[in-house]
């Protein structure tokens, strides 16, 4: 069960990696001279906000999925993104019904975390 599990959360991170690339948030994101009220922006925002949410909630099923392998980093990671310690067990290993955009993480606090940090 736990080899299988395990394949799951690398069919899911690759599947998420694959739709974080091939979404292009970083085109999605306004800049700071365009207008809130403009359309195209509000789509793009939209947009941004869905993107991100889908590829949060991916990691934080893989973070669940893959705690019997890297338990530190697992926890790390489902700390810094606000999970619950008592959301953490399998049963939690779905996509949740929440309204998109529920809790993405801003830039700052993006920026704080590694998940890896490099060895000196």
């Amino acid at each position: 069960m736990r080899v299988l599990t395990n394949c799951l959360a690398l069919v899911i991170r690759n599947d998420a990696n694959r739709y974080f690339d091939t979404q292009t948030p970083w085109l999605l994101k306004p800049l700071a001279d365009d207008d809130p009220e403009c359309k195209d922006v509000q789509v793009k925002t939209k947009r941004l906000r869905t993107v991100l949410w889908s590829t949060q909630e991916c990691l934080r099923v893989v973070g669940i999925l893959l705690q019997p392998v890297i338990p530190e980093a697992c926890q790390r990671m489902l700390d810094h993104m606000g999970v619950p310690a008592r959301e953490r067990d399998a049963s939690y290993a779905r996509v949740r019904a929440v309204t998109v955009g529920d809790r993405v993480i801003s830039d700052g606090e993006a920026r704080k975390f590694v998940l890896f940090p490099a060895k000196k």
